[in-house]
């Protein structure tokens, strides 16, 4: 992908090869919501960065999107379990929208851009998961009003993660 996109709205920019400040801006961005997410310091957000197969921020806001192909090196759990069902897709590792921009469609521009370069790169589906305990309701929301269905609830003790639950979610590419 090209390091920039532009759009009437936002400019979203390629973390591959970002400034040093963009992303000290995600860093401080994930800090925010990492109890739903997971922690990052700057070499594993490098790493993250390095694996993905499509990784973008918003430079104004600090908001981004990571995701991974199905050939990723990567050894999240969710991702495994993903990865060990489902064929030809990119899997959304991360996105996070800074708390002054949510509302505005930024989300869903991130997920624009990822649709248009999963079908370039004729993937067939896109998968992430939800956390459902404890909730994100306006994640599960927001992933069904963009046609993601439900595959799979999921206790993630046996991953070493007791109490928390997550929903597996996938959306197939026209």
């Amino acid at each position: 992908m090209a390091p920039a996109t532009t759009t009437a709205e936002t400019r979203l920019v390629n973390l591959k090869g970002a400034a040093p400040h963009l992303l000290d801006k995600v860093l401080a961005r994930n800090q925010e919501v990492e109890a739903v997410t997971s922690p990052l310091d700057q070499p594993a957000l490098q790493a993250l960065i390095d694996a993905s197969f499509l990784a973008l921020a918003d430079p104004s806001s600090g908001s981004f999107l990571i995701t991974m192909a199905p050939d990723a090196d990567y050894q999240s759990a969710n991702y495994l379990w993903v990865q060990q069902r489902l064929q030809r897709f990119a899997y959304i590792d991360r996105i996070v929208v800074a708390p002054q921009t949510r509302g505005q469609g930024l989300a869903r521009r991130f997920y624009a851009a990822l649709e248009q370069e999963a079908l370039a790169q004729d993937l067939l589906m896109l998968a992430c998961e939800v956390n459902c305990k404890p909730d994100n309701p306006v994640s599960h929301a927001f992933h069904q009003a963009l046609g993601f269905a439900a595959l799979y609830d999921r206790d993630m003790t046996e991953a070493g993660q007791a109490g928390k639950w997550v929903r597996y979610y996938a959306k197939l590419l026209a």
